[in-house]
């Protein structure tokens, strides 16, 4: 029983790390992209894209921008790698998980 409990964690694990590598791989590729966005490019549900978002927001991967003044109010928030160089924005109550 316990090798078969180990391969499922082993499986999980991998899945995990290749989600996190399929949205870096989209915001670095598509640009800026709101979880809405992502969750509907990669078919995985809200609480996961926030949990893995988180993640990579706490790796210094990606970056939270607020909607330009363009956008409607109530507009979510894009996603995207950090700019080289910058510093890393303190979180928003947004990007809490």
């Amino acid at each position: 029983m316990e090798a078969s409990y180990s391969g499922r964690v082993k499986d999980s694990v991998g899945v995990r790390q290749a989600n996190l590598g399929r949205l870096l791989r989209l915001v670095h590729v598509d640009g800026p992209l709101s979880r809405a966005a992502l969750t509907e490019a990669t078919g995985l549900n809200r609480s996961t894209i926030a949990d893995l978002i988180g993640e990579l927001v706490d790796a210094g991967l990606v970056e939270e921008h607020a909607p330009t003044r363009a956008a409607a109010w109530g507009a979510p928030p894009r996603w995207s790698p950090p700019i080289r160089g910058s510093s890393p924005s303190p979180p928003t109550p947004r990007s809490m998980r």
